[in-house]
Formats: structure tokens, C-alpha cells, sequence
């Protein structure tokens, strides 16, 4: 009975080791980029992608509502989600002098 069970705990570690090592299937090509297994990237601002297993599993980002925003938000360069755009009043001044 054990020795049974040693040779099947060999044959499943043997299989593991097989299907461990870097094969064709494990990486993912996107855009005209390949990418390996576990691997991340962002194809656009708001989408995360994953290589899984030769699959690409992609996640959209979404933002938070913005609420109170006095002026129209804005999405900064490279960045997903929108801002309240920070409103620079040069006729008032700070007492240190910074502008508000």
C-alpha cells in the first residue's frame, strides 16, 4: 500500500515538472507583443491585462464619480480616471505668499 502510494506521488511531481517549464502555450501575444506567462501590461490607460496561461485576462478600471466638481473634470495624461481640476486664483495670495 505504500509503495502504491509513492509511485503515484512520483508520477503527479514528474507531470508537475513537465508542465513547469516555459512551452509555447504559456505566453501571450498582444498588439504585435509577446508577453510571458504572469506577465502584466497595460494596453490602454483603463485596462490591465495578465498573460495566464496563454490566455489574456484583461480587467477595465472603473473610476469613482466625482462629486463637487466646480469645473469640468479632466483625465491627466497617461492616467484612467478623471480629476477636479485644480483652480489657481492669482488675485488671491496665501500669507506665505503661494497662490490659492
Amino acid at each position: 500500500m505504500f509503495t502504491l502510494g509513492l509511485v503515484a506521488l512520483l508520477v503527479s511531481a514528474s507531470v508537475l515538472l513537465v508542465q513547469g517549464g516555459v512551452s509555447p502555450s504559456s505566453v501571450c501575444e498582444d498588439g504585435g507583443e509577446t508577453y510571458r506567462d504572469h506577465e502584466t501590461w497595460k494596453p490602454q490607460p483603463c485596462l490591465s491585462c495578465r498573460c495566464d496561461n496563454g490566455n489574456i485576462k484583461c480587467v477595465l478600471t472603473l473610476c469613482p464619480r466625482l462629486r463637487d466638481c466646480r469645473y469640468p473634470s479632466v483625465v491627466p495624461e497617461g492616467e484612467c480616471c478623471p480629476v477636479c481640476p485644480e483652480v489657481r486664483r492669482p488675485w488671491l495670495k496665501k500669507p506665505d505668499g503661494q497662490m490659492s
